[in-house]
């Protein structure tokens, strides 16, 4: 299966340094590091670039740069204003990605400097993220520091794992009907038995597609984007890991060692905050809490 899964990604990286000027976005976590070293016989062909508006955002950039370095791979790392000011036709430029975005979401300022700059400032014509990826890497386990979840999930517990609502108790009730139709009219885990986990089908359909679909839409006002992981057969390969591999990302560090030993053998991260020990537990109180309180 890990050779599957490496012939798959390697496969991708081809096909894309041969029809796109791609440069790969990168930071030190494992999901990059996955798509950089699938990219290892066409280093050439490949821009190779990070950016940053937060300290743990440049944290990661760094990182980044640290591992292009070792590579000798030349890395670009964008740093973005702190001040709407300091970017030229910010406000006229901000109405139009949120125009672009049919108003769904309300963009944070930093969110648009960021697109802003990377449109102004960058040579990116097409970027390969490694989003997606996180599928099949047991995402709230970890965000919960949990072993085990609840089996079936209920309706509830989508709501605590689609978004930290503690307060607004009508519009959790809302969320709560919103899924529990949902679970109705798609017969929700009836047919998964041992071979998919709820909490990763529901991270695939509700919270990954919503997210990253997003963050793409935003970010083709600057360039254009592909994901090598948005394949549904290689999301189904990586499920048939156990959940213990999966959490502890055993299948992506094989395939980072089989793939590029060097790049493995570096050990370079950066631990960023879903990792930090007490955001998980204040994550743990509030999904069991909100689980038991109508």
């Amino acid at each position: 299966m890990i050779d599957t899964i490496s012939n798959i990604l390697k496969n991708s990286m081809r096909l894309i340094s041969k029809k796109f000027k791609a440069s790969i976005s990168l930071t030190g976590g494992i999901d990059s590091k996955m798509t950089l070293a699938a990219a290892k016989d066409f280093y050439q062909s490949f821009r190779y670039f990070s950016f940053y508006s937060t300290q743990a955002e440049e944290k990661d950039a760094l990182a980044a740069n640290k591992i292009c370095k070792e590579l000798t791979l030349e890395h670009k790392v964008y740093k973005v204003p702190q001040t709407n000011e300091e970017i030229g036709n910010f406000n006229l430029l901000s109405q139009i990605i949120d125009h672009n975005s049919a108003y769904i979401k309300k963009h944070k300022e930093t969110e648009l400097r960021k697109i802003i700059h990377l449109y102004q400032e960058s040579e990116i014509e097409m970027e390969v993220k490694s989003h997606v990826s996180e599928i099949g890497r047991a995402f709230y386990y970890k965000k919960l520091g949990k072993k085990i979840l609840p089996r079936p999930i209920s309706p509830r517990h989508m709501s605590n794992l689609y978004k930290r609502n503690m307060f607004n108790r009508e519009t959790l009730r809302y969320m709560d009907n919103a899924f529990l139709e949902f679970i109705q009219m798609t017969d929700f885990g009836k047919s998964f038995k041992n071979r998919y986990d709820e909490s990763d089908m529901f991270y695939w359909e509700h919270r990954m597609s919503q997210w990253a679909s997003l963050v793409k839409q935003d970010f083709d006002f600057s360039h254009n984007t592909t994901i090598i992981y948005n394949n549904r057969q290689l999301l189904d390969l990586f499920m048939n890991f156990t959940l213990e591999d999966r959490i502890n990302d055993n299948p992506q560090k094989e395939i980072i060692e089989g793939l590029n030993p060097k790049l493995f053998d570096l050990n370079i991260k950066n631990d960023n905050a879903m990792k930090n020990k007490k955001r998980i537990i204040l994550e743990k109180v509030f999904f069991e809490l909100n689980s038991l309180i109508p």
